[in-house]
């Protein structure tokens, strides 16, 4: 993304909806600009982020076990609605990974081709598409996997539930260096939101 807005307002909606991790391409807007800081309502310093520096090579996530899906136009796409309620989301050991695209041109078709399943938002009178802070709040809403816990899922371990909730848990500093290691996303992420293109 290249839009601070729209970084901040991914941000703050991935907070809400308790995505354990944002990933961002090196091509994306800074998250602690101030613009970005202040849409997000301080949420940028509360979700653990990392610029994936591998990027657009998306192997080591695969090999961690990662479904990416990739939200695009695609003839080939998948509904919204019914991924939503495919066993892949219901089923609470998943790891989401979404790929949402740059403004204006989306995701490239080198980034739809590397995803597992590629899917589109059902959209009425005849709108074609969405803003990406819009289409990141509708899909992280309808493919959150649920968990039994009130914090972000970093700080449980096993596969557990956790239930949306209205607040955010404040998160230490400190704890954002764990995703500076991508080792760490092994034993500690299961969903993943990416808020650019490759």
């Amino acid at each position: 993304l290249v839009d601070h807005t729209n970084v901040g307002a991914a941000f703050r909606s991935a907070a809400a909806l308790n995505v354990d991790a944002i990933l961002v391409t090196p091509s994306c807007a800074d998250p602690y600009y101030r613009r970005s800081v202040r849409v997000s309502m301080g949420t940028v310093f509360q979700v653990p982020w990392t610029r994936w520096a591998s990027f657009p090579d998306v192997s080591e996530l695969k090999k961690l076990g990662f479904h990416l899906i990739a939200m695009a136009l695609s003839d080939n796409a998948v509904s919204l609605d019914t991924l939503e309620n495919s066993e892949l989301v219901r089923n609470p050991t998943s790891r989401l990974a979404i790929m949402l695209g740059t403004e204006g041109t989306g995701l490239t078709q080198k980034a739809i081709d590397a995803a597992d399943t590629v899917c589109k938002i059902p959209m009425g009178h005849d709108v074609d598409s969405l803003n990406v802070a819009a289409a990141a709040a509708v899909s992280m809403w309808a493919l959150r996997i649920l968990r039994t816990s009130h914090t972000y899922a970093f700080n449980t371990r096993g596969n557990h539930r956790v239930i949306i909730s209205a607040f955010i848990k404040p998160v230490p500093y400190e704890n954002h260096l764990l995703f500076r290691n991508t080792r760490m996303l092994n034993e500690l992420i299961h969903s993943v939101c990416f808020v650019d293109s490759f």
